[in-house]
């Protein structure tokens, strides 16, 4: 009998509140949706996945992370998910169809600096 391989991984979110300018936290994501739900609130909250990567220092890359390669001198770079990826791009208001988005590699050497939330300063590096 064939042993059936899965990719299983926890699949983690986070989620900002848009009005109270804070992250929230709920001990699961349907309870959460639940109550967004019933509010008719989706667009007062911004859900965030998980990467499933960790950076140099051990934490989290959350979708909405900026974040800086500790091995090459590279400018800042945006965490977002685009065509079933997690990518790293350098325009923070609409990442141009023409610019490849370039995928995070595991093996990476990526430290989060902030996200496009708490640390707007950040930003005016990420905008050309």
């Amino acid at each position: 009998m064939r042993k059936k391989v899965t990719d299983e991984r926890e699949l983690k979110f986070r989620v900002w509140d848009r009005t109270n300018k804070e992250y929230v936290s709920y001990f699961d994501l349907k309870s959460m949706l639940d109550k967004m739900s019933s509010l008719n609130r989706y667009r007062l909250y911004c859900v965030e996945q998980c990467t499933g990567i960790k950076d140099s220092e051990g934490a989290d890359i959350y979708e909405s992370d900026i974040v800086e390669d500790t091995e090459k001198n590279v400018s800042l770079k945006l965490v977002y998910f685009q065509n079933g990826a997690f990518c790293l791009g350098e325009c923070v208001l609409r990442i141009p169809d023409h610019l490849a988005p370039m995928q995070i590699p595991y093996d990476s050497k990526l430290r989060v600096v902030g996200n496009i939330h708490q640390n707007k300063n950040l930003l005016e590096d990420l905008v050309e």
